[in-house]
């Protein structure tokens, strides 16, 4: 634990899927909970502000905390592309999404609404779902946006 660079290593591992991990020194500090009684939240402090001056990092109020009115400050990782954790998924191809829309008819498989639609993962990628056309469906941008990563449990029609 020497310098910002280790501050960044452990905050690529510890962070969600978009690169973000909250910003205060104490939880940053957690993040390397191994030398957490050699390094005393006033160095990570000093250490993110250097990642946020080196360009590294963008630090931000994601909210207000409930307890205080204080702001909750994410440090969010700014060029993600080149660490092999945040590395892209491939876009599901053109011809799959099409064979997708045409075996649902081109209708949300939940409320059957016909614009704006979407492809799906039915048992979530982030789940161990795979990319294979059965767990594939389609939802409108609403119904998808409602159903987030949960593993799908209706059946096509909307049926329990």
């Amino acid at each position: 634990m020497k310098d910002p660079a280790t501050l960044l290593e452990a905050l690529v591992q510890g962070a969600d899927t978009h690169g973000r991990y909250f910003a205060d020194e104490y939880l940053l500090r957690r993040l390397f909970w191994w030398h957490s009684q050699e390094v005393p939240p006033a160095q990570v402090a000093v250490w993110r502000d250097q990642l946020v001056q080196q360009g590294e990092i963008i630090v931000a109020p994601l909210a207000l905390s409930c307890y205080d009115d204080d702001p909750i400050d994410i440090a969010t990782i700014v060029n993600r592309q080149r660490f092999p954790r945040f590395a892209a998924r491939p876009a599901i191809p053109a011809t799959v999404r099409a064979m997708v829309y045409a075996r649902d008819g081109h209708a949300c498989r939940h409320c059957g609404a016909t614009a704006d639609l979407s492809i799906d993962h039915i048992h979530p990628f982030s789940r161990g779902g795979s990319d294979d056309l059965e767990n594939f469906q389609t939802l409108c941008r609403p119904c998808n946006s409602r159903k987030g990563a949960r593993i799908e449990t209706r059946t096509p029609g909307g049926a329990q």
